[in-house]
């Protein structure tokens, strides 16, 4: 199966060549537009354990630094993913 990254306003997501979503990270503006809120995570068992929630998160933290966004970690895998890891250091919103 063939597996693609794809980005669109509120998501990252990973796609097979069926057109089934098989993993996303979703985020929202917060209360200013310079902070997005990163609010659900999601892997299909197939995939889980194969690292792709973590490049999701990877593209979602790369678009903040390139706008000079914020990021807020609410999901519980992005609230573990920026305690254990200091490159989210720089995107997290205080």
């Amino acid at each position: 199966m063939i597996y693609k990254f794809l980005h669109e306003p509120g998501r990252f997501y990973l796609e097979d060549d069926t057109g089934t979503t098989t993993a996303e990270i979703t985020y929202a503006e917060g209360n200013t537009s310079d902070v997005w809120t990163v609010d659900h995570t999601f892997v299909a068992p197939e995939l889980r354990g194969a690292g792709m929630a973590g490049q999701l998160l990877d593209r979602l933290a790369e678009e903040a630094r390139l706008k000079h966004i914020k990021l807020k970690p609410v999901c519980a895998y992005a609230k573990a993913a920026f305690t254990r890891d200091a490159k989210y250091d720089d995107v997290k919103a205080e």
